[in-house]
């Protein structure tokens, strides 16, 4: 059976060797490959057109990065958090990054500096926003514990949120709800060398982030998302120690695990979770239909009751994230080769698929995350450009 790929960790040279045998691609692990394998980031392909199907590439004020994660933080406000990248000698080197967009100024992306955030060896990995004055950005383990900052309106706040010790550890979703009340969810790894890694809860209650049980009896190894519906209807998302998707479930007084949903294969995850109501929960990822496959689109719909596997293309690969829209849901991801990335958009009982483009001079794209509303789109990502040691980062905006 081909090895598994490891946790992603505070540096992409500090890896441990994950000794288990069955091949996932979780976003945790999506996240690691971005950030530490430079040109071999992304299988070459045939080049994609430039603003293919109305989706067009945005310039980026910074050259070399990983975005992973986007929100719509006011009415015209966009903000899209990763790391920027560097090479230091063999190592590649990555300090935290946020970008931002103001449709009303008109001048395109722009960097965001978070005062108080050790520029050193870490990364965000989601972002969130309750509203335009409480905005929650979660990132990796540093010696003080794992990073996460927030924005009030007027002033940021950065405060490490507990983890156990750990080899590597970090925060891959977050949720904001209020400025009392807010969830963030990821890994840590064992410190005994196994590679083992156990999934994190942490609850934001106005003055601290406090970590939160897994259920009892569950076997969660990572956690890759949360979104909330309301204070009392919360979800999580990631993978169990047999490969198999994990969906949890917060009612306002537990977490509970509920029953691994279809998903036509022998090992899967979910990578990304929305939600647009109580009975309107999206959940998407990845099946692997055999030992030889890198994976195939998995996608989930809760109804209120149960969930129910959605049909995706054969020719969709991993998908890595997913926004609710009013007409439906639109995930974004790769072609089972990974070398090409797409869109996927499901409306009434149809699912329709579409190419992504690649910024000029790049042969191909990962995207990562994806913010929508009822009339336009943005995905970021990471893009790769022949002889280039490090990926540049990847702006979509795609209007209907």
């Amino acid at each position: 059976m081909p090895e598994r790929r490891p946790a992603p960790q505070a540096g992409p040279e500090s890896a441990p060797v994950v000794r288990r045998t069955r091949r996932r691609w979780s976003a945790a692990v999506l996240t690691a490959t971005v950030l530490g394998l430079g040109s071999c980031l992304l299988a070459a392909g045939a080049p994609v057109q430039a603003a293919a199907h109305g989706w067009l590439p945005e310039a980026a004020p910074v050259d070399q990065a990983s975005l992973l994660a986007v929100a719509q933080v006011g009415p015209r406000t966009t903000w899209a958090a990763g790391a920027e990248l560097s090479q230091s000698g063999k190592a590649v080197r990555q300090t935290p990054l946020l970008l931002a967009r103001d449709d009303r100024a008109g001048d395109g992306w722009r960097r965001v500096q978070v005062p108080g955030v050790d520029s050193s060896g870490s990364r965000f990995n989601a972002v969130s926003a309750a509203a335009p004055d409480d905005v929650w950005l979660t990132g990796d383990a540093t010696a003080d514990g794992i990073l996460t900052a927030h924005w009030d309106g007027t002033a940021w706040r950065t405060v490490s949120a507990p983890v156990p010790p750990n080899d590597g550890a970090g925060l891959l979703g977050v949720a904001a709800v209020s400025p009392a009340d807010a969830w963030a969810v990821g890994w840590a790894t064992a410190t005994d060398g196994s590679g083992a890694f156990t999934g994190l809860i942490e609850h934001w209650e106005g003055a601290s982030w406090r970590a939160v049980p897994l259920p009892a009896g569950s076997s969660v190894a990572a956690l890759n998302a949360v979104t909330a519906v309301s204070a009392r209807d919360v979800w999580a998302a990631g993978f169990d120690t047999d490969d198999q998707p994990v969906l949890l479930h917060y009612d306002g007084a537990a977490w509970k695990q509920l029953p691994r949903p279809p998903i036509g294969g022998p090992y899967g995850e979910v990578n990304a979770l929305a939600a647009a109501g109580p009975d309107d929960v999206w959940a998407v990822g990845r099946v692997v239909t055999d030992e030889n496959d890198r994976g195939h689109a998995l996608a989930l719909h809760w109804d209120g009751t149960a969930w129910h596997r959605l049909r995706t293309p054969a020719s969709a690969g991993p998908l890595s994230s997913v926004a609710v829209t009013p007409h439906g849901a639109l995930a974004v991801g790769q072609d089972p080769g990974r070398t090409r990335a797409l869109a996927l958009r499901w409306t009434g009982g149809t699912v329709l698929r579409r190419d992504l483009p690649a910024p000029a001079g790049a042969d191909s794209a990962q995207p990562t995350g994806i913010e929508a509303d009822a009339g336009s789109a943005t995905v970021v990502g990471a893009a790769n450009s022949p002889g280039a040691d490090l990926p540049a980062p990847l702006l979509l905006t795609g209007r209907r």
